[in-house]
């Protein structure tokens, strides 16, 4: 299996210049913020969600978002901080708003499952 989300360091710039220059519409900056960052989110979000799959899905969602909003990105925390407020806050929209459900235990996922009734399905 291939790990989709590795960290990947193209250059010792620091996270603060690679902002400033992603704002600025340098999308060699922006690829570099992505590479670098998309590990440590995947490994948040697996966390967070427990599910390796889900924790790609969300880890994408992500992205997408730390892309679209790198602009509102002021500068007034470190960019890691930043990334982790959205990460934590994703997740916890996704859990309210219902689209994913989560059994907090196999034992309860089986009672779920066996008081669920046979029934025969019509031909």
């Amino acid at each position: 299996m291939m790990f989709l989300f590795s960290e990947q360091y193209l250059s010792d710039t620091r996270d603060d210049d690679l902002v400033a220059a992603a704002q600025q519409g340098d999308r060699n900056a922006l690829e570099e913020l992505i590479l670098r960052h998309q590990g440590w989110i995947y490994n948040i979000a697996l966390r967070m969600v427990g599910h390796p799959p889900c924790a790609e899905d969300v880890t994408q969602e992500i992205l997408i978002k730390v892309m679209t909003k790198l602009s509102t990105f002021e500068g007034r925390s470190r960019f890691r901080t930043w990334l982790y407020r959205i990460v934590a806050n994703h997740v916890i929209n996704m859990r309210k708003r219902g689209m994913e459900y989560f059994f907090p235990s196999f034992d309860q996922h089986n009672a779920i499952l066996s008081s669920t009734p046979d029934m025969d399905v019509p031909d």
